[in-house]
C-alpha cells in the first residue's frame, strides 16, 4: 500500500522487499499466470510482438507475455518508486538532525 501511496496507483504496484529486491507483476497480482519480475536485475528489454524479452544481469532470458509498453510502465513506476523512497529518507534524516 505504500508503493501505491507514493505512486498515486491502485493497481500492479511494485513491492520492495530489499535495496536489491524491487518486485513488479507481469499482470494482475490475482491472475494464476502473474510472474514477479526483480526490477534491480533487468539490465535490458525488446519487443516481441505481445511479449517482452527480459535480459538481466547474469545473460539469463526470460520471455513473458506482457506487451512491452506494459513492461516500460512498470519499470517506470519502480523507478519513481526507489526516487521516492530516496527523497522520504533523506527528509526523515535531515529531520531527526535537526
Amino acid at each position: 500500500q505504500a508503493a501505491c501511496q507514493f505512486l498515486h496507483i491502485r493497481q500492479k504496484a511494485p513491492i520492495l522487499v530489499h535495496q536489491e529486491l524491487l518486485l513488479f507483476p507481469s499482470r494482475s497480482a490475482d491472475a494464476h499466470d502473474c510472474i514477479w519480475l526483480n526490477y534491480c536485475a533487468i539490465i535490458k528489454t525488446q519487443s516481441l510482438d505481445y511479449q517482452t524479452r527480459f535480459t538481466f544481469y547474469d545473460q539469463s532470458e526470460l520471455i513473458v507475455d506482457m506487451e512491452h509498453r506494459s513492461a516500460l510502465l512498470q519499470m517506470r513506476r519502480c523507478t519513481r518508486y526507489q526516487f521516492s523512497l530516496e527523497l522520504f529518507a533523506r527528509k526523515t534524516i535531515a529531520f531527526t538532525s535537526a
